[in-house]
C-alpha cells in the first residue's frame, strides 16, 4: 500500500494538549496500519463491487471474509509495516542501549521522521469565523510511505484470490477525512507461490534421531516450545474478563493449534473422536500441553509470582526487602512485628543463588469500532454500530512452555510443528492479532528440567506448594468442583500419605474457553488461580523426593496445562532481585536505520544552530536596532537566494546605498562575518555528542545542507528582531 496523500488511521488515542487524533505506532514510534482497518476497508470495497456487479460471487465473498457468528474467513491479514521493519526494529533495539544513540532514539524523534500534522477547525456559517472550542490537531503519516501487509489464505481458492485482487484495485481511500483528500492510497496484491520445504535428513539429524531413540525407555519426556509475538495477542480462558487478555498463553491454545494441524493433515475432522491417535494426543491426560509463560533476559521460562512473595514498605532509608510468607519464620515475624508489606505482580525465575528476575508482561490498549449496517454512515453511533477496546499483550515478547508425554507422541507433535514457523492463536486471528513465530526444541527427559528443590522431604518438614497454573479440583464425595484448599491437601495425601494442611494463600478465578467445533463455550468452572500457595506439614515416616511432587499435575484438564505446581521445602528464606546481565554492545554499524539517524542528527543540528543564533544576538545587541523595512527586504533576499554569495551581493546593494547609517555598517560587518558566528556551532558541547552518531554519507549530506542551515541561522536572528520590534511597538 503506497500512500498518495497523508493518512491518519486514528488509533483512538491522542496526546493531551498536542494531538486530538493520533496514528498507531509501535514502542519505538514507527507508525503502522492496523490490520483490522485494512480488512474492514477491503470488505467495504467488496460490498461496493457487489452493488454494481450483477455477476458478483457471493460464495467467494462469504468464504473470504467469513460470516458473523459463524466460520471465520479464509483471509488472514497482518498489520501494515514499512519496508525492512524487522531489521529496523532490531537495529533500534541495539542502538537504544548505546549511550551515544540512546538519548536521541525516543519515540518523539522517530515519529517526526514518518509523520506530520494538520490543524483544522469548524466555521460558523453565519459569522464565517471559527467556532469556539473546535480547533483540532491531527497527526498523519506522510505521503510517499509504503506499507506491506502479510496476507494468507487458509485455502487457495482462485475465486477468493480474484475477488481480493478486485478489492485491492477498488480500494482508493482509507482513514480519517477520506472525502477531503486524506488517505488516498494505491494497493496491489503480490502472490507468492511458496513450495513446500523438503526436509532433508543430514548426518547431524541422523545422530539426533539415534539419541532420541534412547528416550523410548523414559516414561515421561518434555518437548519445549517458544512463541515470539509478531503482533499483539489476545488470549483468555477467564469468564469475568472479556476485553483484557491474560498475560500468558494457555496450554489449551497450544493443544487447539496442534489438534487443528493434525486434522488438516489426516482429514479426519468428522470422525476425530474415533481416531485412537487423536484421542491419545488431545482427549486424554497422556499428553499435557503446559502453559507458555514469558521468558527472562536469559531465555528461561518464568512462572507467576506467588501470593506469598511480598515487598516491605514504609521503611525510611532502607532498600525494599522481598519476603516469602510461605516460610514459617518469615510469616511469624511479619505477624508479630506488624510489618507493612505490598504484593508483587508479574513472573519470576529462581536461580541457584536464590535471586530472581522480576518479569512483567507488557500490554497495550487497542481501539476499534464496528460501523453501522448503513455504509453511508462513516462512524459508529449510539445504538447503531459499536465502539470497543481490547487490552492485548504487546508484540515482540517471547513465551515458552512445555509439552509432556511419551517419545512417540512428542515426535509426532514435533513433526506437525516443523512446517509451521508462523502460527495464529487467540481471538481476532484473521486480522491484527494472534500472529507468532513458533519454534520447537529437542525432546529431553522430564527429570532433566531444573527442579526448585532436589532435597528429600523428611518427617516434620513444612512444604510450600506453589501453583504455577490454575487448578480445578473435583470432590468425588459431593460430585462437584470445589475451591477448598483442604481438598488439595487430601488429594496430595492420597498419593503421598502423611501430608497435613497448615495454612493457605488463595486466589480464585473462573475458567471457561471456547470449543470451535461445537461453536459453543466450554463449561464455567471455579478454580484456584496461578499464584495460590498451600503450606503443608509432612508427618509421614518415609522420605519423599521433592521432585516427585513437582513432576505431576493435579486436578481436572491436566492436558490443557491446569494443575502445574512446584515445591519448596520450608519456602524461600530470602528472594533478592536479580541484576540485569544485558550488555550494551552493538554488533555492527547502523544500516537499515540510516535514514532515521540522519533525520534525527539533522534536526538536532537545526536546534543547535537556532540556539547559536540566539546567543549571537545576545553578543551583538546592536542588531536589534535594524528597522523593519530593511529587515523584511533582507529576509526576502535570503529566502530567495541561490547561495551565500548571491545573498551577500544583494545585501551589499541594499546596505551600501547613500545615506548609510551606523546600523547599516554594523549589520554589513556582521553579514560578512556571519560564517564565523554560524560555524561556532561546531564547538558546541551538545553538537560534540550529536556528532558521534554515525550515519552513511554524513559529510556529503552536511555539504548539501550548508546553505539551508546558514539560512536557518540568519532567519532565526531576523525573526527574533521582528518579535522584539513588535514588543517595542
Amino acid at each position: 500500500m503506497e500512500l498518495l496523500s497523508d493518512l491518519c488511521t486514528a488509533s483512538g488515542e491522542g496526546l493531551p494538549g498536542i494531538f486530538d487524533n493520533d496514528v498507531s505506532y509501535d514502542k519505538f514510534g514507527i507508525p503502522f496500519i492496523p490490520a483490522k482497518r485494512i480488512k474492514g476497508c477491503l470488505k467495504e470495497a467488496a460490498l461496493e463491487i457487489r452493488d454494481v456487479d450483477d455477476s458478483f460471487d457471493q460464495t467467494a465473498f462469504d468464504k473470504l471474509f467469513g460470516l458473523p457468528g459463524g466460520e471465520e474467513g479464509a483471509l488472514k491479514i497482518g498489520n501494515g509495516y514499512i519496508p525492512n521493519y524487522e531489521e529496523i526494529v532490531k537495529e533500534l533495539e541495539e542502538l537504544s542501549r548505546d549511550n551515544t544513540y540512546g538519548p536521541y532514539l525516543n519515540p518523539v524523534n522517530i515519529q517526526s521522521y514518518f509523520t506530520t500534522y494538520r490543524a483544522m477547525t469548524s466555521i460558523d456559517p453565519e459569522s464565517q469565523t471559527a467556532k469556539d472550542h473546535t480547533l483540532r490537531t491531527v497527526r498523519l503519516i506522510r505521503s510517499g510511505n509504503v506499507f506491506f501487509f502479510d496476507v494468507e489464505l487458509s485455502e487457495r481458492d482462485s475465486r477468493c484470490v480474484n475477488l481480493l485482487k478486485k478489492c485491492c484495485k477498488v480500494l482508493r481511500n482509507i482513514g480519517l477525512n477520506r472525502t477531503r483528500g486524506w488517505g488516498e492510497v494505491k494497493c496491489s496484491l503480490e502472490i507468492k507461490n511458496e513450495d513446500k520445504v523438503a526436509i532433508q535428513e543430514t548426518n547431524d539429524s541422523k545422530i539426533r534421531i539415534q539419541l532420541e531413540r534412547e528416550f523410548l525407555k523414559e516414561e515421561s519426556l518434555r518437548l519445549t516450545y517458544s512463541l515470539k509475538l509478531r503482533t499483539p495477542l489476545f488470549v483468555s480462558n477467564r469468564v469475568d474478563i472479556s476485553s483484557r487478555s491474560d498475560t500468558y498463553i494457555s496450554g489449551s491454545q497450544i493443544l487447539g493449534f496442534f489438534a487443528s494441524e493434525y486434522l488438516k493433515k489426516t482429514s479426519t475432522s468428522e470422525k476425530a473422536h474415533k481416531d485412537p491417535v487423536f484421542r491419545k494426543l488431545f482427549l486424554s491426560n497422556q499428553v499435557k500441553f503446559m502453559n507458555a509463560y514469558p521468558v527472562d533476559e536469559e531465555n528461561y521460562r518464568c512462572m507467576p509470582i506467588p501470593l506469598t512473595f511480598v515487598k516491605t514498605k514504609d521503611k525510611e532509608d532502607q532498600e525494599d526487602e522481598y519476603l516469602d510468607l510461605a516460610n514459617d519464620k518469615t510469616y511469624q515475624k511479619v505477624l508479630e512485628e506488624e510489618v507493612q508489606t505490598s504484593k508483587i505482580n508479574g513472573y519470576f525465575k529462581v536461580y541457584n543463588d536464590g535471586s530472581f528476575p522480576l518479569v512483567r508482561v507488557e500490554k497495550e490498549i487497542q481501539y476499534h469500532h464496528r460501523r453501522p449496517e448503513d455504509r453511508t454512515i462513516g462512524h459508529a453511533q449510539r445504538g447503531n454500530g459499536q465502539y470497543f477496546q481490547m487490552e492485548a499483550i504487546r508484540e515482540g515478547q517471547t513465551f515458552k512452555g512445555y509439552i509432556i508425554g511419551d517419545f512417540e507422541s512428542l515426535s509426532l507433535l514435533k513433526n506437525l510443528a516443523v512446517a509451521n514457523r508462523i502460527v495464529r492463536l487467540g481471538r481476532s486471528k484473521t486480522a491484527q492479532y494472534a500472529e507468532a513465530e513458533f519454534s520447537i526444541e529437542n525432546i529431553e527427559p522430564l527429570k532433566k528440567q531444573e527442579p526448585f528443590d532436589e532435597d528429600f522431604i523428611e518427617k516434620g518438614d513444612q512444604v510450600a506448594i506453589y501453583f504455577i497454573s490454575p487448578m480445578i479440583l473435583f470432590d468425588e464425595t459431593s460430585g462437584a468442583v470445589k475451591t477448598d484448599p483442604h481438598l488439595f491437601a487430601d488429594l496430595l495425601a492420597s498419593k503421598f500419605p502423611g501430608f497435613v494442611y497448615e495454612r493457605s494463600f488463595v486466589r480464585l478465578t473462573k475458567v471457561s474457553g471456547f470449543h470451535r467445533k461445537w461453536g459453543l463455550p466450554k463449561p464455567q468452572l471455579d478454580a484456584f488461580d496461578a499464584g495460590t500457595v498451600i503450606v503443608l506439614k509432612y508427618e509421614g515416616t518415609e522420605s519423599i523426593p521433592a521432585t516427585d511432587l513437582t513432576l505431576q499435575n493435579y486436578g481436572l484438564r491436566q492436558n490443557e496445562g491446569f494443575g502445574e505446581i512446584f515445591v519448596k521445602i520450608g519456602g524461600f528464606n530470602s528472594i533478592p532481585p536479580r541484576e540485569s546481565t544485558i550488555k550494551n554492545i552493538r554488533s555492527s554499524k547502523p544500516n537499515f536505520t540510516n535514514g532515521i539517524l540522519t533525520y534525527i542528527k539533522t534536526e538536532q543540528l537545526r536546534y543547535i544552530i537556532q540556539n547559536r543564533a540566539i546567543s549571537t544576538l545576545k553578543e551583538l545587541p546592536v542588531l536589534y536596532e535594524l528597522n523593519n523595512s530593511k529587515l523584511y527586504k533582507l529576509t526576502d533576499f535570503l529566502e530567495n537566494a541561490l547561495n551565500k554569495d548571491d545573498f551577500l551581493t544583494k545585501a551589499k546593494d541594499l546596505l551600501n546605498k547613500k545615506n548609510v547609517d551606523r546600523i547599516d555598517t554594523k549589520l554589513m560587518d556582521f553579514l560578512l562575518d556571519s560564517d564565523k558566528y554560524y560555524l561556532e556551532y561546531k564547538s558546541d558541547e551538545l553538537w560534540r555528542k550529536v556528532e558521534k552518531i554515525e550515519t552513511e554519507n554524513w559529510d556529503l549530506c552536511l555539504e548539501q545542507l550548508d546553505f539551508e542551515l546558514y539560512k536557518l541561522f540568519l532567519l532565526t536572528i531576523f525573526q527574533h528582531i521582528k518579535w522584539k520590534n513588535r514588543q517595542v511597538g
